[in-house]
């Protein structure tokens, strides 16, 4: 349809993902009439199946005539119930390009009593509140006067206060007479059209009155029952069926306020009428026929398409006609006599009667008028634009946009390449799943799921959509191939679904941002599912690629760099470009950019390796002398061919007025999804053009200029690349809070649109928003995906190590990060005070472990490594690092200071921890005396923990024998404290058995002696005569006796004594000699001869007991 008009603009699509408030109005009417008061019964419960089984009847803007910036451009639309339910849904979505404040917008979504009557809702704004007013089918008028505080979330709108916000009113019979629209000129005043050709001017005293009707003079009306009551029928007054409803062709289906008295309208069969509020007559009649061919005479106007008819700006009308053809009359009104001129007869290029036009908008200018039209044929819509100067031939300029869905077409078909070519069944699901993800709604999956699996079981319901999706493939797919036929297919549903709801056309309507008053503003596109998108104009990769592929011709003005490149030229490169990449099958490309993509992460300088690989191993295969000699052939024939291969090479961040986003802007929900959506268009055909370039270096002889060009045009496909990849993340707003962080604010124009677009790029193309992508991957636990982006990481910088070994450490590969660390010591360390404020920034979510490996010295940095991979439970790496870093203890000097101190603490708890028991103790001995103490508490628990007695017995404590002897007798006092089985005594023993042994290895005979004698002592006084009826309990003490008496008879005859510590609270300490010894032993073996005899097995501390006096002479 577009025939040979270029394209200049450029579809952005712009998906709203929230929630809507949900306000269900009440049903009694009579009640609200009246104003009675209000319970919570008299409101329904808003229908959970809302949101699923209403579709868009229709949808509309409403641009408030403020300058504001901050009064946002409202859309609505009309839900109706598609399984008969009462009531239509009327949902509110203020949107908003730009904003000084970044205050969050809130969506109302109101459940009616009942069904709009077609066309039949207007809405006003009055000082700070929105006035809407809706026209039921029960004859009800509803209005709602909702204060514009509530989409900025700073005011709430309740049952409390609903008649503050809401009345119904009945101010007219219409289920007597028919409306067919109704508009409003201003919040008092509306006009309604009647089926039967009459007009009625709606209006009321103030907000709160109600509406009186009355209708304005005409004949209509009064013929049409005259025609009835005379002639029994009405021939006389011809009617015409639309939408199964009869429409007398006398009826206004538009109308427009020209000043606060004058507004015209336009019946069915084409009739201007004037009409003056105050008198409220008709001032003045005039038949389109005057300016139409006689063919068309007998064409009527439909009143349900497009949605307006009749548009004026200053003091042009213009009249859009959809009838054999689609015109657009553009008329010169003249208040003073109420006449119009015809200024131009508009006529779409190759337009036919399959486009059906929907809206249309008007601008008038200094010097010209601008026109946006939307058009659909089936699922398929179209966008023109129309610049009529002001001059004496009429000039005329056409162009189009390209649409939203060629994009999605492009991208769809790389997507069925790409996994046509997949090898790897993980790679395969992951990719697809991702791809399907960023492309498509929630809601247009969850349809998509619906249609290819009508099977549900409840538990598969309940599953997330990744899941649902997931499982479909696999349960249908089995092997790789058939996965991906099931992929592209599942895709294809969710294109078709895409197509048939987000992608149809609504209403269009120019940029309401209330300071962009540029030539050319920006067009809002309200589309299905909640979504929108944008007309802008077209990037420079997109007005080369769009109307290269489409041979339309670019003209100098509409090229934002003629002054420097000749277009023609330009054009003629890029088409060659296209051209030549057709001639490599989808196989081979794919290899080449896989090969490509393989090569980001090498830290080789010289790409003639590179280059020289590929042509090898693909290029040769496909440019044969032929190719080659065609290809060189056309490439001298385009002047300066060089330097046109340079200005491509470096487009994509080319920026020539050094642009940068404004601080006074905020950043808002619309224009982050516009800003991301154009960022990756542009770079959709910025990659094509980009590879194509490429592929042309690559079959062209190797040089220094040519390996240079290639460079630029790796660097530029990498960071395409790189973009492409994290937009189809699940974390979907990296890219966007990546350019918050980098920009002040942002402040969206028409005229500036682009270049912003390009100073984005800029900063996206650069290693540090590739920090930031993997730094945010890390700090969600999103290392496997960080990992898929190494590559892109610059292989020379220290930032790209430390981020490499933090990805293989949260993968879990210890010793890769490890080594790592370990390769990159000086590389890392010295980097610490030359990173730059950038670099930090875009490691901000990751600094804390940043700032523990960023460190100058050596000690430190080990140091630090170690309580890392401790913290990740990677014991024996971070030993090995705590070590390292007690060896630059020397180099640092930092011998005796508290940091020593830390590291070989460091050390003994991992040795400990691994059972590196040695190295444990040595590091305890490089402790000063005074940091030892609890290291030894540790280490001697974790030993008999262990079981190691033998350790404690081995190693030579020094200094801080009498620490651990004392520790090791206090567990074993602590121990006996508890005692109540056979078992709690040997753990006992073991503890005084280790002192006997640890005293007696040290020389302290005396001792060793003195803890077996406390231990028997304390046993005996326990169980006392209960002590023999245990065969076990009974040796243990006959062997310690035994054990002390050996050694204290090889003592000499004078100091066979010790000391034997109170046991009971009426006791003393008392010097025990060794004849008292052998006397306790003695007394102790025939006592237990002569319990054996007559007592069974002990069976607890309270059995077999003697008193305490005759025990405890016993015992001494």
């Amino acid at each position: 349809m577009a025939g040979e008009t270029s394209y200049l603009y450029t579809e952005v699509p712009v998906t709203l993902e929230k929630d809507f408030v949900k306000v269900p109005l009440p049903q009694d009417i009579h009640k609200i009439i009246k104003k009675l008061p209000l319970s919570e019964t008299d409101v329904p419960k808003y229908r959970a199946s809302t949101a699923s089984n209403h579709e868009t009847h229709f949808a509309r803007f409403y641009r408030p005539e403020s300058d504001d910036p901050l009064i946002p451009l409202y859309s609505y639309r009309i839900l109706k119930s598609s399984n008969g339910e009462t009531g239509d849904v009327l949902t509110i979505c203020p949107i908003q390009i730009n904003s000084f404040d970044k205050l969050p917008l809130q969506s109302f979504s109101f459940m009616l009593p009942s069904s709009i009557v077609q066309n039949c809702i207007t809405f006003e704004e009055n000082d700070d509140h929105i006035v809407i007013d809706i026209i039921l089918s029960n004859n009800v008028v509803v209005t709602l006067n909702l204060d514009t505080r509530i989409f900025f979330n700073d005011n709430v709108i309740s049952l409390d206060n609903f008649y503050s916000w809401c009345t119904y009113s009945m101010p007219y019979s219409f289920d007597q007479r028919k409306a067919l629209f109704m508009k409003s000129f201003d919040v008092l005043t509306s006009i309604i059209s009647t089926v039967d050709g009459g007009l009625l001017l709606m209006r009321r005293l103030n907000i709160s009155s109600e509406y009186t009707v009355s209708p304005l003079t005409n004949t209509s009306y009064i013929d049409n029952i005259r025609s009835k009551l005379f002639f029994g029928s009405s021939n006389n007054v011809r009617a015409i069926d639309f939408n199964d409803q009869s429409v007398s062709v006398n009826s206004f289906i538009d109308v427009v306020k020209i000043n606060s008295d004058l507004f015209i309208t336009i019946s069915v069969s084409k009739t201007f009428t004037i009409w003056s509020m105050k008198s409220q007559k008709i001032l003045k009649e005039v038949s389109l026929n005057d300016f139409l061919p006689d063919s068309m005479h007998s064409a009527v106007l439909s009143p349900s398409c497009p949605n307006s008819i009749l548009q004026l700006s200053n003091d042009i009308l213009t009249v859009l006609l959809s009838l054999d053809n689609t015109y657009i009359y553009t008329f010169k009104l003249n208040i003073d006599d109420a006449s119009l001129e015809l200024i131009a007869e508009l006529t779409s290029p190759n337009c036919n009667q399959n486009w059906i036009p929907i809206d249309y908008c008007l601008m008038s200018r200094n010097g010209f008028l601008k026109i946006w039209i939307s058009w659909i044929f089936g699922d398929l819509c179209l966008y023109q634009s129309c610049k009529l100067y002001n001059d004496s031939k009429n000039t005329v300029e056409w162009s189009s946009a390209i649409e939203a869905d060629v994009f999605g077409e492009l991208q769809n078909s790389e997507f069925i390449n790409a996994v046509n070519n997949m090898k790897d069944n993980k790679m395969l699901n992951v990719y697809s799943l991702r791809f399907i993800k960023s492309q498509y709604s929630d809601k247009t999956i969850q349809l998509a799921l619906e249609i290819f699996n009508s099977h549900y079981e409840s538990k598969f319901l309940s599953k997330s959509i990744d899941d649902q999706i997931t499982e479909l493939i696999m349960g249908n797919g089995g092997a790789t191939e058939n996965q991906k036929t099931e992929w592209i297919g599942f895709a294809s549903v969710c294109q078709d679904i895409h197509i048939r709801t987000a992608s149809k056309v609504f209403a269009i309507s120019f940029d309401n941002s209330g300071v962009d008053f540029s030539d050319d503003p920006l067009v809002v596109v309200l589309k299905g599912n909640n979504s929108f998108s944008v007309l802008k104009r077209s990037t420079t990769f997109e007005l080369l690629y769009s109307n290269s592929v489409h041979t339309r011709k670019l003209n100098d003005k509409d090229f934002p760099y003629a002054d420097e490149i000749n277009v023609t030229d330009l054009m003629g490169l890029v088409s060659l470009i296209l051209e030549y990449s057709k001639g490599f099958s989808v196989e081979v490309s794919s290899a080449i950019s896989e090969f490509i993509e393989d090569d980001f992460g090498s830290k080789k300088e010289n790409f003639s390796e590179l280059m020289t690989a590929i042509f090898e191993r693909y290029i040769i295969k496909v440019a044969n002398e032929t190719v080659v000699s065609e290809l060189l052939n056309r490439l001298s024939s385009i002047n300066s061919a060089g330097d046109l291969i340079n200005f491509l090479s470096i487009l994509l961040t080319t920026n020539h007025i050094d642009y940068r986003s404004g601080g006074l802007g905020s950043f808002t929900e619309f224009n982050e999804g516009l800003i991301n959506k154009s960022i990756i268009f542009n770079n959709l055909f910025a990659k094509q053009i980009i590879f194509g370039l490429m592929l042309i270096l690559l079959t062209m002889d190797m040089s220094k200029p040519i390996e240079q060009l290639f460079r630029k045009l790796h660097e530029a496909f990498k960071y395409i690349k790189f973009i492409e990849g994290v937009s189809r993340l699940p974390k979907k707003d990296l890219l966007i809070k990546y350019l918050m962080n980098v920009n002040s604010g942002i402040f969206i124009k028409s005229s500036t649109l682009n270049l912003l677009l390009v100073n984005s790029l800029e900063q996206l193309c650069d290693e540090k928003f590739v920090f930031f992508v993997i730094s945010e991957l890390l700090i969600s636990k999103n290392s496997q995906i960080a990992a898929e982006f190494v590559n892109y990481l610059p292989p020379s910088l220290p930032v790209s190590t430390i981020l490499k070994g933090l990805i293989a450490l949260d993968r879990r590969d210890a010793e890769e990060a490890k080594r790592i660390f370990m390769c990159n010591i000086k590389e890392i360390t010295s980097y610490s005070k030359k990173i730059t404020d950038g670099e930090k920034s875009s490691l901000e979510s990751i600094r804390s472990t940043i700032s523990l490996i960023l460190v100058d010295s050596e000690m430190d940095y080990f140091f630090n490594l170690a309580l890392l991979f401790e913290s990740k439970k990677f014991y024996l790496q971070s030993l090995s690092f705590a070590l390292e870093s007690s060896k630059s203890i020397i180099k640092t000097k930092n011998i005796g200071t508290e940091k020593e101190s830390d590291v070989f603490y460091k050390i003994f708890e991992l040795a400990l921890n691994l059972g590196e028991y040695k190295m444990s103790f040595s590091a305890i001995k490089e402790m000063t005396h005074k940091n030892r103490d609890i290291p030894l508490r540790k280490f001697v628990y974790k030993l008999f923990q262990e079981g190691k007695l033998g350790y404690v017995i081995e190693f030579n404590y020094g200094e801080d024998l009498d620490r651990v002897d004392d520790l090791i007798y206090s567990m074993g006092e602590e121990s006996l404290q508890s005692i109540e089985t056979l078992g709690d005594v040997k753990l006992a023993l073991k503890y005084y058995r280790v002192c006997y042994s640890l005293r007696l290895k040290e020389g302290d005979f005396r001792g060793a002696i003195e803890s077996l004698y406390r231990f028997n002592k304390v046993v005996g006084l326990h169980y006392g005569d209960a002590v023999y009826t245990s065969e076990e309990m009974a040796e243990i003490l006959k062997n310690n006796y035994l054990v002390m008496l050996n050694l204290i008879n090889s003592f000499k005859e004078e100091d066979r004594w010790i000391i034997g510590r109170k046991v009971s609270d009426g006791d003393a300490d008392a010097v025990v000699s060794s004849a008292k010894l052998e006397e306790e032993y003695l007394t102790f073996v025939d006592k237990g001869k002569y319990n054996s005899r007559g007592k069974g097995q002990i069976q607890g501390k309270n059995q077999g007991k003697i008193d305490a006096e005759e025990r405890g002479r016993y015992l001494m």
